[in-house]
C-alpha cells in the first residue's frame, strides 16, 4: 500500500533485509520470495504517478495482478527447480486473503494513519516530491 501511496517511504534495502528474513523465518528456501516481492514492489513504485490519478478499482487490479504473479511465478520456480511444494489449495488460500487483505490495508493506511496518494499539485518538476 505505501509503495503506491508514498514510494519514497518504502526503501528497497529495507524491503529486501525484511523479506529475506521472513524467507528464514517461515523456513521457505531463502531469497527466491524475497526477490519476486522485492521486484513486484518495485514495480509498484515505478508505477505509482500513473496510479496517482486512478481510481481505487485499478489500483486493485494493477497490484492484485502483481500479486498472482508473485504466486505463480514462485510456484512455477520451485516446480522447475524439482522443490516440494506444499498443496496447491493452501497456496490458493494465502493468495486470495492477501488480496482480500489489501482493501483493508489502504483504508488503515489513508484513514487511520493519514497516508494517502499524492494530489496532481503536491509534486515539483519531474515527479519529484517538493
Amino acid at each position: 500500500t505505501w509503495a503506491v501511496r508514498r514510494p519514497e517511504l518504502v526503501p528497497a534495502l529495507l524491503l529486501a533485509v525484511i523479506f529475506l528474513l521472513a524467507d528464514l523465518l517461515l523456513q521457505r528456501p531463502p531469497g527466491l520470495w524475497a526477490l519476486l516481492l522485492l521486484l513486484a514492489t518495485e514495480r509498484l513504485k515505478a508505477q505509482s504517478l500513473s496510479l496517482r490519478d486512478a481510481g481505487f478499482f485499478t489500483e486493485c487490479l494493477s497490484v492484485g495482478a502483481l500479486i498472482l504473479a508473485v504466486f505463480v511465478g514462485y510456484r512455477v520456480i520451485l516446480g522447475l527447480l524439482l522443490v516440494d511444494l506444499p498443496p496447491l489449495g493452501i497456496w490458493v488460500v494465502h493468495m486470495l486473503m492477501t488480496l482480500i487483505c489489501y482493501p483493508i490495508a489502504v483504508f488503515i493506511t489513508h484513514w487511520v494513519m493519514g497516508i494517502r496518494k499524492y494530489a496532481p499539485g503536491d509534486l515539483g518538476p519531474g515527479g519529484l516530491s517538493a
